[in-house]
C-alpha cells in the first residue's frame, strides 16, 4: 500500500508539474503575441481606412530611460494623450486612430507605460514617475491645447497628472479608472507572483502589471492627500454600473473628490467601455473641442 500511494503521488507530481510548464509557455507565448512590431501596428491602421500619416518615435524620460509612442496629427489641433491600463500597451487604442472623425479635431498620442510594450524603462510603482512620463510628452509634443485620457490604471495616471499639471491640461477624461484606495483590492497572492521564485517563469508583461498593482494601493493613499489640498481641474468620469474589475464607486469617489467633475454611467456595462462605448466618449470629446478658444 505504501509503494501505491507513493506511485500515486509521483504520478500526480509530474502531472502537475508538466501542466504548470505548459501553463507557462502558454502565458509567454501569448504575451509575446500582445506586444506588436511597429510595422504590424501601422499596417492595422492603415488598413482602418485613416489616411493621416501616423508616426511612431521614443521619448527620454530623464535618466530612466525612454518610452515608445505613436502620434497622429498636425500640431494645429489640441493633443489628446491616450493612457493604457495594466497590462496593454499603445496598441489598446489602434481603434481610436482609426477613428477619422476624432482625428480630424485632435492630435493623438497613444504611449507604452514604464515596463509595458516597447518601453525600455522598467516598471515603475510611483504615479509621481507616471505622471513625469505625461509632463515630458506635452514638454515635447507641441498642441495648442492639451487633453489627457486614461482607462483602468490608467485613470490614476491622469489624476495624478491633473495634481501635477492642473495649469497645462484643458480637460481630463477617466474612463472605468482604479483611484479609490478604499476600494483597491490587496490580494494576498500578489507578493507571491512578485518574488524571484516565481516572477522569473513570467513575461515581462504581466510583471510588471502585477508588481504596479500590488503597490497601487499605497500610492493612492499618497494621492489622496494630495486631492485633500483641492483641485480645480475640470474632469469627466465614464463608468459602467456592471464593472467588475474597477468598481463604480470609484466614479462616486472622484464626484467627491473633485468639484469639476461629470460623471458618465452606462448602465449594464462592464470594464471594456473604454472600446464598446467609443462612440459616446469621442462625440463628447467633439463637444469639449467646439468650446476650444486658442486665441
Amino acid at each position: 500500500m505504501p509503494k501505491t500511494w507513493s506511485r500515486i503521488l509521483k504520478i500526480l507530481s509530474i502531472s502537475l508539474f508538466s501542466i504548470l510548464v505548459v501553463l507557462l509557455v502558454l502565458v509567454n507565448v501569448l504575451a509575446e503575441n500582445l506586444i506588436q512590431e511597429e510595422s504590424d501596428m501601422l499596417a492595422a491602421l492603415n488598413a482602418s481606412g485613416q489616411e493621416l500619416p501616423i508616426q511612431t518615435n521614443t521619448i527620454e524620460i530623464d535618466s530612466l530611460g525612454s518610452i515608445r509612442y505613436a502620434h497622429l496629427g498636425a500640431d494645429t489641433l489640441p493633443l489628446l494623450i491616450l493612457i493604457h491600463g495594466s497590462p496593454g500597451d499603445l496598441n489598446a487604442f489602434d481603434s481610436w486612430f482609426a477613428d477619422t472623425l476624432l482625428t480630424q479635431k485632435y492630435q493623438l498620442l497613444a504611449y507604452d507605460r514604464p515596463g509595458f510594450g516597447m518601453s525600455q524603462i522598467n516598471m515603475q510603482s510611483a504615479l509621481e514617475v507616471q505622471s513625469l512620463c505625461v509632463s515630458t510628452i506635452m514638454n515635447t509634443i507641441e498642441a495648442p491645447a492639451y487633453y489627457l485620457l486614461g482607462h483602468s490604471y490608467g485613470g490614476a495616471v491622469v489624476l495624478a497628472s491633473m495634481l501635477g499639471e492642473e495649469e497645462r491640461i484643458a480637460h481630463s477624461i477617466i474612463v472605468a479608472g482604479s483611484v479609490d484606495p478604499a476600494l483597491e483590492p490587496r490580494e494576498w497572492w500578489r507578493p507571491i507572483i512578485s518574488s524571484k521564485l516565481v516572477s522569473w517563469t513570467l513575461p515581462r508583461m504581466l510583471n510588471s502589471s502585477n508588481q504596479e498593482i500590488e503597490y497601487l494601493y499605497e500610492e493612492l493613499l499618497l494621492m489622496e492627500k494630495r486631492l485633500a489640498s483641492g483641485v480645480s481641474a475640470s474632469l469627466t468620469v465614464f463608468q459602467g454600473t456592471a464593472d467588475k474589475l474597477v468598481p463604480a464607486g470609484n466614479a462616486d469617489y472622484l464626484k467627491a473628490k473633485i468639484p469639476n467633475c461629470e460623471t458618465v454611467w452606462f448602465e449594464g456595462e462592464g470594464h471594456f467601455i473604454l472600446w464598446t462605448k467609443q462612440d459616446v466618449i469621442v462625440d463628447h470629446l467633439m463637444k469639449l473641442e467646439k468650446g476650444l478658444n486658442y486665441e
